[in-house]
């Protein structure tokens, strides 16, 4: 089904190249973890242009858990527009992988993410929301 979305959008790489300046900029990020442990993640997404399809950047979040232990994690991120309006993106912090499948809507990004690498997985929702910077 992914590959499809892929094939599907190669066909319009001008509405590629718009999508893909659609998502550089800096983001809020706020997510849920609902495994393995629950808890918030907070911080900022600052990502940028590769070429049409693709984008890299920077997440650096602090995590939550219920019990009130945190910790800071930050690490690069790439990823792909697949369509005008979804992009997947894997956000490398340390020792494990995020990968995130997101809606991107104006100033809005929503969707979920998977621990995909790592001893523990995890997963969760995740949005956020565009950043004014002077």
């Amino acid at each position: 089904m992914l590959a499809i979305a892929f094939a599907g959008a190669c066909g319009n790489p001008t509405g590629l190249c718009d999508a893909a300046n659609g998502i550089v900029g800096q983001w809020s990020y706020q997510a849920t973890q609902e495994s393995p442990a629950r808890g918030t993640v907070s911080g900022t997404l600052v990502l940028v242009s590769q070429n049409c399809v693709d984008f890299q950047g920077v997440l650096d979040v602090v995590e939550t858990l219920a019990t009130g232990e945190s910790r800071r994690l930050a690490g690069p991120v790439s990823g792909t527009v697949v369509d005008a309006e979804l992009v997947h993106f894997e956000a490398s912090l340390g020792s494990f992988t995020r990968e995130h499948l997101a809606r991107l809507e104006g100033d809005s990004l929503a969707g979920s993410w998977v621990a995909s690498s790592g001893t523990v997985p995890g997963a969760g929702q995740f949005g956020g929301r565009r950043q004014v910077v002077p």
